[in-house]
């Protein structure tokens, strides 16, 4: 039997339904849930989201069982305008994001990182008391910082994106010739770093023009290599959880089934000794 049908079988199994009765609530014969099962045919997709409708499962279920068929795992329900997320204290984000089987951060509008859950520290394993600085948790300051820079394969790309975010700030845009008091903190530990990466900056920065994100919802491409050196790609949906205090949360999901397969052995692994860049 396959890895996925075995694991299809124990989740019907855990809801104490027989196949039969998965068949009538999905809408599909019990004779293909029990060829499904025994691993002769392969579900569709559609019939995949039916079975795990009439089981209720959960996202990690969905997930693993659609890595091991070689699909994209589904993204689950996030917040926006519309949820109950819509007003969180930083505290009440902090506390969403812990137990999320995913990479998730909480931003402000100066892209600090203000919280950070368990998977997202094993892929950025950075100092946690960093978190308490508002120039150190700035994200552009972490994307600078030589131990870490490597590690953003699609660098240009995030860079980019924050650059465009100073650029037509809510709070005024910034330059580099006459930044505020916060924006010429985070300019210097920029400077301070390493002379390359410093030259690309000042290069994005003048060809970068200035775009602030102007929904509640939206997402960007991110392309991360673990301390391990493996490459994982993920789909980040923002969804603001508090308008009035600029709060956003980042989920990062795993962009395809190989990104998720590499995320769930890093979660089960023990943390790797802290590396150099290469």
């Amino acid at each position: 039997m396959q890895a996925w049908s075995t694991q299809l079988t124990a989740a019907r199994r855990s809801v104490g339904l027989t196949q039969e009765e998965v068949g009538g609530l999905a809408g599909i014969s019990s004779s293909s849930i029990k060829s499904y099962e025994l691993g002769r045919r392969r579900p569709t997709s559609a019939h995949l989201r039916q079975i795990f409708d009439a089981l209720n499962a959960d996202w990690r279920i969905r997930s693993e069982i659609m890595v091991a068929l070689g699909l994209v795992p589904e993204l689950p329900a996030l917040g926006g305008r519309a949820s109950v997320e819509r007003y969180m204290t930083l505290d009440e984000a902090t506390e969403a994001i812990a137990h999320r089987a995913w990479p998730a951060l909480v931003l402000n509008e100066r892209v600090e990182l203000l919280a950070m859950n368990r998977a997202g520290f094993r892929i950025l394993p950075i100092e946690p008391e960093r978190l308490h600085d508002p120039v150190e948790r700035n994200l552009l300051v972490v994307a600078l910082d030589p131990k870490h820079a490597w590690r953003l394969v699609n660098w240009d790309e995030g860079v980019s994106l924050m650059i465009a975010t100073f650029k037509a700030h809510i709070h005024g845009p910034e330059s580099l010739e006459d930044p505020s008091s916060y924006f010429s903190a985070v300019l210097g530990r920029v400077y301070a770093g390493d002379p390359r990466l410093v030259r690309r900056f000042i290069e994005l920065w003048d060809a970068i023009p200035g775009s602030y994100p102007s929904k509640v919802s939206w997402n960007y491409q991110m392309v991360w290599r673990t301390p391990e050196s493996e490459v994982l790609r993920f789909r980040c949906f923002v969804n603001s959880v508090n308008e009035l205090h600029c709060l956003d949360i980042d989920d990062w999901f795993p962009g395809d089934a190989e990104s998720f397969a590499r995320l769930e052995r890093l979660l089960v692994s023990p943390p790797p000794l802290p590396l150099q860049s290469p």
